[in-house]
């Protein structure tokens, strides 16, 4: 219900003002640059690297051996993906030029059939 002696702009505007909320969220420009697997994992992990730091000596190296392990395994995957996806995209370029030669030689069966003269004789 609309408050006596108040203007309905007036009371729109003070109704739209509840969904009104600043949001602080910055908006780039440009695209972001991606990370690779080992850049992440060192971002996050490096606030916790004391843990490691401060092991006993013999915990230490174990654990140090252990993140070089992740580390490696994390190279391992990156160095997979890019090859899974070069190995994807050759294999529909060749399905691309595989669907334009079929496409080709229908055309070529349809020209031949249409334009035959073996009926004229």
């Amino acid at each position: 219900s609309i408050v006596q002696g108040t203007k309905p702009e007036q009371v729109i505007i003070e109704a739209l003002a509840s969904f009104k909320e600043p949001v602080g969220m910055e908006i780039s420009a440009e695209l972001p640059v991606a990370s690779s697997v080992q850049e992440l994992f060192s971002a996050k992990t490096k606030e916790h690297w004391h843990w490691v730091a401060e092991a006993i000596p013999e915990a230490k190296e174990a654990n140090l051996a252990v993140i070089e392990s992740l580390v490696a395994d994390m190279r391992g995957l990156q160095a997979d993906s890019s090859a899974a996806l070069e190995q994807c995209m050759e294999c529909e370029h060749q399905k691309e030029q595989q669907k334009e030669l079929e496409q080709q030689t229908e055309m070529e069966k349809y020209v031949d059939v249409a334009y035959s003269r073996d009926d004229e004789a």
